[in-house]
């Protein structure tokens, strides 16, 4: 739910969280996400990428990490509302051509 847990929060913020310490693929904990950031279009939060584990090479969070993150889930959200857009403009098309069909049924008009 929206403003619950951490994905609620960052869902109702905008704002990504970055957990403290890190837990590798052995110690993954199923209910709290170790990063979570949002998948915004423009200023408007559309889902939440979560992550739970990263391999054990990974020991610590920087600058470049958080900044991957952020890009994934621009990439991410752009995708998803491209899609949403997409399957929206198909579905008035398919019933744009429905009643162009049933005008060429019609005789006489």
């Amino acid at each position: 739910n929206m403003g619950e847990g951490i994905i609620g929060t960052v869902a109702r913020d905008g704002e990504g969280f970055f957990s403290e310490k890190m837990i590798h693929r052995d110690g993954t904990d199923p209910v709290n996400p170790i990063v979570c950031i949002p998948l915004k279009i423009k200023e408007h939060v559309i889902g939440v990428i979560a992550f739970y584990s990263f391999f054990i090479q990974k020991s610590a969070f920087s600058n470049i990490d958080y900044e991957l993150f952020n890009l994934l889930a621009g990439h991410a959200a752009t995708a998803i509302f491209s899609s949403r857009l997409y399957t929206q403009s198909e579905r008035k098309l398919t019933t744009i051509q429905s009643f162009l069909e049933l005008l060429k049924e019609k005789p006489g008009r």
